[in-house]
């Protein structure tokens, strides 16, 4: 790659970072229309900066949106976590690609943060037909899973009566 080269891609990495932070959650059309600049080459040098950590893309209302690494800190973090277990409360049965636009997270995040409340029981993937979603588990949905279970394995002449009742009491209890 020449000098030449290099000093363009500067220039067009400052007009892009300049533009937004002046408009945060711009697309790469929009930031190719506005600065006459092809699509294409804007997502390469979008890609290089994102990868330089100068800015952040999330996926938001059916297209990807970029933002500056500082306005990141404001939108990322311990909320994101709360926000996926807000929605699947709310929205039963909600698939990961619904929790990627309503959450305005990328696909990574969201499934570190599925995964993470699923090893601490709180959700739990459901199959819908073709699909899957994810389901909140409440104390009396996992009290009913665990009396399912332990039904079954009794049914299956797995344990006796008397652990049945009394596996029942302590489930009862709890």
């Amino acid at each position: 790659m020449s000098s030449g080269e290099s000093a363009q891609e500067h220039k067009t990495q400052r007009l892009v970072l300049r533009y937004i932070d002046a408009h945060p959650g711009v697309s790469a059309t929009e930031l190719s229309r506005v600065l006459g600049i092809s699509e294409g080459t804007i997502r390469y040098h979008m890609a290089q900066l994102e990868r330089g950590g100068s800015v952040f893309s999330r996926h938001e209302r059916g297209g990807r949106l970029y933002y500056r690494e500082e306005h990141t800190q404001k939108t990322k973090g311990s909320g994101s976590e709360d926000e996926v277990l807000r929605l699947i409360k709310k929205n039963p049965g909600i698939t990961t690609g619904e929790l990627e636009d309503r959450a305005g997270l990328s696909r990574r995040n969201l499934n570190y943060h599925l995964k993470r409340l699923r090893e601490r029981e709180v959700i739990q993937a459901v199959r819908y037909g073709r699909q899957w979603g994810y389901e909140h588990i409440t104390p009396e949905k996992l009290k009913h899973e665990i009396l399912r279970k332990i039904l079954m394995k009794y049914l299956k002449d797995e344990i006796d009566e008397e652990t049945l009742l009394q596996l029942k009491d302590e489930l009862e209890q709890a």
